[in-house]
């Protein structure tokens, strides 16, 4: 057990422009809170080995489109975790968690894929597009 357990909380800051039907790795993202200083660019690198509990949100919006959202929350190894959503005309949410067995110097870059046809902007108002590492057990 440790005393001082990994914890990263990044939040997107400023919109996005994700381009229709392809992964895009979330940009303007910055901790809130990452008492290891694992957050670098769109990176989070897993400071020490053991189980985490890794979860993603993301908003997109774009006027009078029907959004199919996908949020991606890890590429550890090449290996993507994510959940859909179709959301209603304007606007679309989709939230991702999974339990990871991770190693020190593994990496994840959250990002999103959405299909509405066009490029759609994220949602930034309340912490709408964020990611969140806390590790659990060694």
């Amino acid at each position: 057990f440790l005393s001082y357990p990994p914890y990263c909380r990044a939040v997107q800051g400023t919109i996005q422009s994700i381009p229709n039907n392809a992964f895009t790795t979330f940009t303007n993202i910055a901790p809130g809170l990452d008492n290891y200083s694992a957050w670098s660019g769109s990176t989070w690198t897993c400071p020490v080995s053991g189980t985490y509990l890794c979860t993603a949100a993301a908003g997109i919006g774009s006027a009078n489109v029907q959004m199919g959202l996908k949020t991606v929350i890890s590429s550890v190894s090449n290996t993507y975790f994510g959940t859909s959503l179709q959301g209603p005309a304007g606007n679309g949410h989709a939230g991702m968690a999974k339990t990871l067995r991770l190693s020190a110097g593994d990496t994840i870059q959250p990002g999103l894929t959405q299909n509405s046809g066009a490029a759609a902007n994220t949602v930034v108002a309340i912490a709408s597009t964020r990611f969140c590492a806390l590790w659990m057990s060694a």
